[in-house]
């Protein structure tokens, strides 16, 4: 018991917790081999107690699910459960300035709502919604609505009738009045003590809070530090969403996609606001909101989370966003989204002044005598000549440049850079790993001299190529000097959005393509894989013949650049 002998309890890193194990018989109608939830406190004492309350409870729970049945104390506590959650919804979303126009169609809707559902009240014929609010009441018990008798589901279809009428009376207040106290209308809601009884219930399986930090600690194994970083902020909006007491086995789809929207009437640059809940970040403007591009992207770490609770942990019996979709408007034919560069703007962007001369290091983008051959210098030529991904070129250590039987390369690999070390390496897929052959002009224009240069002055224990380049705040090198490269392009005068770094890879295909070079060995240097089972055999093209393809390359561009001279 980790340093307490009181019953079902366990002690993590100094807070205790309740533990029970799930009787055999019923694991699999729980969906759990055993109760585990936080009780909050440093405290033995009062950890003894709140134990043994929980400990009741749950097997109180436990009895009610081996008999497949619901009193009426216990169907009134889901249904008041139930709606204490959805008056946390209502308040939540009630900070949103609507106009007036706004606000009496809101209220129109509302009323329509509490008509209908007052009618299949009296009627006891009710439609979708109603169906599923009782299904999601039901849900932390574990039990389905088939398991019932008929006189129980029809209590429990008219509490969840009864929780949504009272729920839109709420919505209409706060749509007039954002801060006046409600005072429920129907009975059952009225009387705080008869919501005790789910309590019962809520400690059956994980929190929100609980599951979302178990996938991120179990995940960041397998994660780089950047998507680590990018999976906490993204579910960090959806514990703020629903809150990290929220039982997981709560959340039905119609909750999700009440979250696909919130995240849908984010405002632009909202991630900047980092002092900001998620609710603050949301906008009724629908000029000023993300692209459902944006939209997506924010969601998928979500669907991620979702199938892990799912398949991997068996936390949920179905997946609540298995079916929830972000709709992205197509984009018109012919339109591009990254782009290779013309021979005038390859001109253009290496007769600035980092390439030909500079005032200094601060002052790069001003023309004066100073060639300064470092990272900024050496990082867009070495993109341009090898196609390499940026994330690839700003990682590469010093042993990464090596040379066999005359031939120069780039070694792309995570090899000495594993873990979450200031030199980490990462590489996108299998086929990313892999040796570049320097084209002749990369040598002719001293980069082994360079690379040699950096070997003697390095400091004791030093291994990255280009160290003068910092992290950012997501722990990625690549974002500040993507940042940097934006710069350089507008200093250019090059503000076509389609022209980014990437588009060196661009140019580096269509440089082996003219070439004739076989796609199989394109593929080889640039690291994609074409999914053929072919690939998987040998060791693929050899290091004689990727140098012989890096040398035929036709290139738009020579570089030094001699303008007027500039190979076809």
């Amino acid at each position: 018991m980790s340093g307490s002998r009181a019953q079902h309890l366990q002690r993590r890193s100094g807070i205790f917790h309740l533990r029970i194990r799930v009787p055999a018989d019923i694991q699999t109608l729980v969906g759990l081999t055993e109760v585990r939830r936080s009780l909050h406190t440093y405290e033995l004492s009062r950890a003894r107690i709140l134990a043994a309350v929980c400990a009741a409870r749950v097997f109180e729970v436990f009895a009610m699910v081996r008999v497949k049945e619901l009193s009426k104390d216990q169907v009134r506590g889901l249904i008041c459960s139930l709606f204490e959650v959805m008056k946390r919804e209502v308040e939540g979303a009630a900070g949103h300035r609507l106009s007036d126009w706004e606000r009496n169609e809101q209220l129109y809707c509302s009323s329509e709502v509490s008509t209908a559902v007052l009618t299949q009240r009296m009627m006891g014929v009710y439609d979708r919604e109603v169906k599923l609010t009782a299904t999601r009441a039901l849900s932390p018990s574990k039990l389905r609505m088939s398991d019932l008798a008929e006189t129980t589901r029809d209590d429990l279809m008219d509490g969840a009738a009864r929780a949504l009428i009272e729920r839109e009376r709420l919505y209409q207040l706060r749509l007039s009045d954002r801060i006046a106290p409600f005072v429920p209308n129907d009975p059952i809601f009225a009387e705080p003590a008869v919501a005790a009884p789910p309590s019962a219930v809520e400690v059956l399986g994980p929190t929100l809070g609980e599951a979302v930090d178990t996938y991120l600690s179990t995940k960041q194994r397998s994660w780089t530090h950047k998507t680590h970083v990018i999976r906490c902020r993204y579910l960090g909006y959806l514990r703020q969403h629903f809150g990290d007491e929220r039982l997981l086995a709560s959340i039905v789809a119609a909750d999700v996609r009440g979250y696909r929207d919130a995240i849908a009437r984010l405002r632009k640059n909202s991630g900047k606001a980092v002092r900001q809940t998620f609710a603050e970040k949301q906008t009724t403007s629908a000029t000023h909101r993300i692209g459902d591009s944006t939209v997506a992207l924010i969601f998928v770490p979500t669907q991620a989370f979702f199938r892990w609770c799912l398949s991997e942990q068996g936390y949920i019996e179905s997946n609540p966003a298995e079916n929830i979709r972000v709709q992205v408007a197509k984009r018109p034919k012919g339109k591009v989204s990254r782009r290779p560069f013309t021979a005038d703007e390859l001109i253009q962007l290496f007769t600035a002044p980092v390439f030909t001369g500079c005032l200094s290091t601060k002052r790069r983008f001003m023309a004066g005598s100073a060639l300064i051959r470092d990272a900024y210098y050496w990082v867009p030529i070495l993109g341009y000549y090898t196609g390499a991904r940026l994330g690839e070129i700003i990682q590469l250590h010093l042993a990464d440049v090596d040379g066999v039987d005359g031939i120069s390369f780039l070694k792309i690999t995570e090899e000495g850079g594993e873990g979450n070390q200031p030199d980490a390496k990462h590489v996108k897929s299998e086929a990313g790993v892999r040796r570049i052959p320097l084209h002749p002009d990369l040598i002719a224009m001293g980069f082994l001299q360079f690379v040699e240069k950096r070997r003697r002055l390095q400091r004791k224990g030093a291994k990255r190529l280009f160290p003068e380049v910092k992290f950012g705040a997501d722990g990625q090198a690549s974002t500040v000097f993507s940042k940097w490269f934006g710069r350089l392009m507008s200093k250019a005068g090059l503000h076509d959005a389609a022209l980014v770094f990437h588009s060196f890879r661009h140019n580096a295909e269509d440089a082996f393509r003219d070439a004739l070079q076989p796609q199989y060995v394109i593929d080889r240097i640039i690291g994609h894989s074409d999914g053929a089972t072919s690939a998987m055999y040998g060791e693929g093209a050899s290091l004689a013949t990727l140098n012989a393809a890096v040398e035929a390359m036709h290139l738009k561009v020579r570089l030094p650049v001699n303008v007027g001279k500039v190979e076809a």
